[in-house]
Order: C-alpha cells, then structure tokens, then sequence
C-alpha cells in the first residue's frame, strides 16, 4: 500500500501507537522523538488529539529534570 495516499492523520496514527508503546515501557526519549516524528508529519495531529495531549500529560512526570535542565540550579 502507498501511504502517501492516505491523510497526514492516518499516516501519523502508527507512529502515535510506537510513542505510546515506548512511554508505556517507560522509554521517555524514544517516545518523544516518535512524538516528533509525527509533529512533522501531521502537527494539527499533535496539538488537537486528546489521545496525544493525554500521552504528552503522561510523559512529562517521566522525563528526568535534569535533562530539562533543572539539574544545575541552586537549591533552596
């Protein structure tokens, strides 16, 4: 099958299904960069989709403070 046939939405519907599969499995950066993936294909798909809201919402308590650059602050 030719995908570039098919609309953005249901060219970037498996590529949410592999970001949820990763965040599932607790793998925040593989999640992301499927996210991103599909960001590119179908960004409306990104924005107004309660499924990918939801799994956005999920993968934030995830994702290590350090890497979002919380690490070096002062504490106190």
């Amino acid at each position: 099958m030719d995908a570039s046939t098919l609309s953005a939405e249901r060219r970037a519907r498996p590529t949410v299904d592999l970001a949820r599969a990763h965040a599932q499995r607790r793998q925040v950066d593989e999640a992301l960069a499927r996210l991103l993936e599909v960001e590119n294909v179908a960004p409306e798909h990104i924005r107004n989709h309660r499924l990918v809201r939801q799994l956005v919402s999920d993968l934030v308590p995830m994702q290590d403070p350090a890497s979002l650059g919380y690490g070096n602050w002062p504490s106190g």
